[in-house]
């Protein structure tokens, strides 16, 4: 099994003898249960649902015989069924549903012997029993769940172990990992079980893919037992470490479910490495994807002289140099051309690839433990190592502007660090939303902000893992970067696995797709907005809630435009400026594609606009019959004078 280590049990050890016992209780209180998985093994997809309740009474007689056999426990954890329950997602970052989920998840829920008074304090109860009570709630918080279990009927996956078979079953529990990973920003791991019939394996998902173990027969033999000995453990014994999260990562304070986020420490593992952060608050961002660098985005004090500062964590790829070396070489080469470095772009303080102990680093090969499970390369990628970078300036997310002039100033200082580093060779070749963040002056241990006088806003580009220093070089076909931001032709190259050379007009598109997601982000996060304008979110999701590279680009090439944004404009200050500016933010994606169509033409009335239209005009020439000057894409100067242009007619306090 993918249980590589004992767990380390904070409570009663459960042994082989309690195994046996639960396995005689099983075999005579639920032989209803398996004779009707053996015979609904071949069943119909529309059948699934019929394996439901057989499963679940044999998951919880492991529970009931648990608490009869041991005199302690230190795990509440339940199995609980997500028929007619929402498991929702608390996502700030990216707009996604809470309608696809697994057939059942492992939820933490309350110790059944406290009780919850009016003023949320836990007393004890009546209760002695370790067995926890029935789930009553029509929802589940995925921040309270570290596993699940996913059922498909036997024939609709009829090898769910080999390899390249992608079967959909799988590919579900890909996203569900996703969605754990998601909610515990700290877990290197994430285990799913799935049940195909009357068979099971156990999965286990990191930032280079899934192991699966071998099938085993549910219902009967050693497979049974083996079936049983999971769900104990998983409800039972094992710890948040076993069950994936960092063993370098402790939780000072607070729940998940709680209304204040847990508040961590966080260290570089090892002994000899004494460096500490305590973060503060949620995360400012997380990665959505599974395979890839996970990136995380914490607000931290450190631990020893409590200075504020931000800490960036990422699984870096082996066979690249790691980004606390990347920051070094680019004040480098800036200090041999004696170019000052830019003060809108984040300056590295401290950091390193992080020790599983003394000898090892916390990578994927250490941690799966068996290189054998792990082929010499994969998608060139040798391994993952887990990486911290704490970062000077603290910042806010761009999507959290108190103004659009506040917007508009963080932005520019963005494309002019960016620009900089481009006219000196240095590509970023990952500009996203979580890359430019809006400078503050923090005070956390208040737990406040304290924004710069506007005249002084400054916003400031990070993450510099991907910058190719000084040249740019082709990347293979592997995914380099956060998709809903990248470039249509590096999309494109990507899904045709085909070398692509990033270059600076790339970064330049990415900002532009960076100024819609901060607007439509800002927008959806105002429950007045979203209550007038109820399809804006919808339209958001339509742009950026795709699950794969193909699906992306159908997206972008099918959207209509900007419509439920753009009405979205009407109601708030300075509306008509980034009216234009939407209308020209358009019209330069657009630019970019092999057809066009004019952006923001469903928006209606474009009176007072003849100045976003005439600029959208220059980049998409064949939307006027009369202009034959061939098309363009916007580069640094251009998207800078339109974006100083907006901010200039705010400043002035035009209606434009």
């Amino acid at each position: 099994m993918l249980f590589t280590r004992e767990p380390r049990a904070a409570g009663p050890v459960l042994t082989e003898e309690h195994l046996k016992d639960i396995v005689n209780a099983v075999t005579k209180d639920c032989k209803k249960s398996l004779r009707a998985i053996d015979k609904l093994a071949a069943a119909t997809a529309s059948e699934e649902k019929a394996l439901y309740p057989h499963l679940k009474t044999i998951m919880d007689k492991v529970e009931e015989k648990l608490a009869d056999l041991l005199p302690g426990r230190a795990y509440f954890r339940q199995v609980v069924s997500t028929d007619k329950r929402l498991v929702v997602l608390d996502d700030p970052v990216f707009p996604e549903g809470d309608d696809n989920k697994p057939d059942f998840v492992i939820a933490d829920v309350d110790d059944p012997r406290l009780v919850k008074t009016a003023r949320a304090a836990t007393v004890p109860s009546t209760s002695v029993s370790l067995r926890t009570p029935p789930y009553l709630g029509k929802k589940v918080y995925w921040r309270n769940c570290f596993s699940f279990i996913e059922l498909s009927p036997a024939h609709a996956d009829e090898s769910q172990t080999e390899a390249g078979n992608a079967n959909k079953t799988l590919v579900q529990g890909i996203d569900y990992s996703r969605y754990v990973f998601r909610s515990h920003p700290f877990n290197l791991f994430v285990y799913g079980v799935f049940v195909s019939g009357n068979n099971f394996c156990v999965g286990r998902f990191d930032r280079l893919g899934t192991l699966l173990s071998p099938d085993h027969r549910l219902t009967e033999g050693e497979g049974l037992s083996l079936f049983l000995k999971v769900v104990a453990r998983l409800l039972w014994e094992m710890s948040r470490k076993d069950l994936g999260e960092d063993p370098t990562v402790s939780r000072i304070s607070g729940r998940t479910d709680g209304k204040e986020y847990p508040q961590y420490k966080v260290t570089m593992g090892g002994k000899e490495d004494t460096r500490a952060w305590i973060t503060v608050g949620p995360p400012i961002w997380v990665s959505s994807s599974l395979l890839g660098r996970g990136t995380v985005v914490w607000r931290v004090l450190s631990e020893g002289t409590r200075l504020p500062s931000i800490l960036k964590i990422a699984w870096r790829s082996s066979n690249r140099k790691p980004e606390l070396q990347i920051y070094d070489e680019i004040e480098r080469i800036l200090k041999e051309k004696n170019v000052a470095y830019p003060h809108n772009m984040a300056r590295a303080l401290t950091g390193g690839d992080v020790r599983l102990n003394k000898q090892t680093l916390m990578s994927v090969r250490a941690l799966r433990g068996n290189d054998a499970l792990t082929p010499p390369e994969i998608r060139g990628i040798s391994d993952r190592v887990l990486h911290r970078v704490s970062l000077q300036k603290v910042g806010k997310p761009l999507w959290e502007y108190t103004s659009l002039e506040q917007f508009l100033r963080a932005i520019i200082g963005a494309v002019e660090a960016h620009k900089t580093l481009a006219d000196n060779g240095i590509i970023h070749r990952d500009i996203s939303a979580g890359n430019i963040l809006i400078e503050v002056f923090p005070d956390f241990e208040n737990g406040t902000m304290l924004e710069l006088d506007i005249d002084e806003t400054c916003g400031f580009l990070t993450d510099f893992e991907f910058a190719s220093v000084p040249l740019p070089e082709t990347r293979k076909t592997y995914v380099a970067g956060t998709a809903i931001f990248m470039a249509q032709s590096v999309l494109e190259a990507v899904l045709d696995k085909k070398p692509i050379v990033r270059t600076a007009v790339h970064d330049v598109e990415s900002f532009c797709w960076v100024i819609l997601y901060a607007i439509y982000k800002h927008a959806i996060d105002d429950t007045n907005v979203v209550k007038n304008i109820p399809n804006l979110k919808q339209e958001f999701r339509g742009l950026f809630a795709a699950y794969s590279i193909q699906n992306l680009l159908n997206r972008r090439a099918t959207a209509l435009g900007l419509h439920h944004l753009q009405i979205y404009t009407a109601h708030i200050e300075h509306g008509e400026a980034l009216k234009g500016l939407l209308l020209i933010v358009w019209g330069w994606i657009n630019a970019f594609k092999p057809r066009q169509e004019l952006p923001g033409k469903r928006a209606g009335n474009l009176e007072n606009l003849d100045w976003a239209v005439d600029i959208v005009l220059q980049y998409n020439p064949q939307l006027d019959p009369e202009r034959d000057d061939g098309r363009k894409v916007p580069d640094h100067n251009g998207i800078l004078s339109v974006l100083r242009l907006c901010l200039g007619q705010i400043k002035a306090g035009k209606a434009v």
